[in-house]
């Protein structure tokens, strides 16, 4: 009896553990294929990212490993770049296969050449016929590095952060509307110009939601740590953000999305001008294409309008109007000083010292640009210096 009874303890201590390695493989392979279809169709990996760009997703379900916040980035033409963060309603495998659908149509119409505000129109449009769809926020920008600007528009989804390399910071929240397949969404879209080195931070509201926090406080908890971190690289930085958002212990899942706007070597400008004022038109259109490719569109009007008056001094002082006389026209970047100056080969008039108007042009010059001096010898060559308000 005794040797009955051990025998079946024996066996039944194999049954369980048979069974618990049965159950431990089993829940192994659920995990092995929710990664796989969390990586399917969340985004880009990792190393599937453009340079300066990092992500990162945090679910709160587990062990599945997949919700319905989702993030995208779009190759385009012209260097320009689609990003997207996205939150279905629901969590698990239900709002991930919602989010999936969504993700693979919106990423389609991007690349059609849809503007953001055009995709989400479109969006909606397939979402109402998508169960579980209801609801779904998104934010949509597209990057365009040529020209510094990021165009956006946002479906009832948290603001983008703007972090400037000087410090300053803005929620990209101009253009918000209701979110997805609700009805009668009046989809808008606005612009924000981009400086070089900024990052811009796109994320779902499970990153700035607490408990007895309102989100406007979320919203500045992560402004000042993008602010106070901005010195540290992409992946530094969204690894941070991570840790001190608390994002591990959200109750939501959390996706990030980083952009960081590349800095770029401004070549030097130089431009020889005839001296004739209608030939202005042709400098001025130089320098803005410049300094917009170089990261200072904000610039552009100020410096434009201070170096074409220096050279309507040369040109009527120099030389009297006579076109068959050239201006030499040289400027360069460092850091985030603009050094500039207009030279020319003529001898300048003897001035009327009762003239009102005398001295009025150099006033000018001083007020735009902050700095001057003026060397004579074989001509005349005015030197301008300028602070400019973006950083490298």
């Amino acid at each position: 009896p005794e040797y009955g009874v051990v025998s079946v303890a024996i066996h039944t201590d194999i049954t369980d553990r048979k069974a618990a390695e049965e159950e431990r493989l089993r829940l192994s392979s659920i995990v092995a294929a929710a990664d796989t279809l969390q990586r399917s169709i969340l985004g880009p990996v990792a190393h599937q990212l453009p340079d300066g760009m990092a992500a990162r997703y945090q679910p709160a379900v587990r062990p599945l490993e997949v919700g319905g916040d989702w993030y995208d980035v779009i190759k385009l033409s012209g260097e320009r770049l689609g990003l997207i963060v996205g939150d279905c309603v629901g969590r698990g495998v239900e709002a991930a296969a919602v989010m999936g659908q969504l993700r693979s149509v919106l990423h389609s119409l991007m690349l059609q050449g849809k503007s953001p505000r055009e995709a989400l129109s479109d969006l909606d449009i397939f979402a109402e016929r998508i169960p579980g769809a209801h609801c779904t926020t998104i934010f949509c920008a597209l990057v365009d590095p040529a020209a510094c600007t990021v165009r956006y528009t946002s479906a009832g989804h948290p603001p983008a952060v703007l972090a400037h390399r000087t410090g300053i910071t803005a929620l990209l929240d101009e253009a918000p509307s209701v979110p997805l397949a609700v009805g009668g969404a009046d989809r808008k879209e606005a612009t924000a110009k981009l400086t070089p080195g900024c990052t811009l931070a796109l994320y779902t509201d499970g990153l700035v939601e607490r408990r007895g926090e309102s989100l406007g406080d979320g919203f500045d908890r992560l402004s000042g740590l993008i602010a106070a971190n901005r010195d540290r690289s992409i992946q530094s930085l969204a690894s941070v953000i991570i840790e001190e958002m608390q994002a591990t212990r959200s109750e939501d899942d959390v996706a990030l999305l980083l952009y960081r706007v590349p800095f770029v070597d401004s070549p030097r400008f130089s431009m020889s001008v005839p001296a004739d004022p209608a030939k202005l038109s042709g400098l001025r259109k130089a320098l803005r294409e410049w300094l917009t490719h170089a990261g200072y569109p904000d610039d552009t009007d100020e410096v434009v309008l201070g170096i074409c008056e220096a050279c309507s001094n040369s040109i009527e002082h120099a030389y009297g109007f006579d076109a068959r006389n050239v201006i030499d026209v040289r400027a360069q970047i460092d850091g985030s000083r603009l050094s500039a100056t207009v030279s020319d080969k003529g001898h300048w008039k003897v001035p009327d010292p009762s003239a009102k108007h005398r001295g009025r042009g150099l006033t000018l010059i001083k007020a735009l640009m902050g700095d001057y001096t003026i060397a004579t010898g074989n001509g005349t060559t005015v030197r301008l210096r300028k602070e400019l308000s973006g950083e490298r």
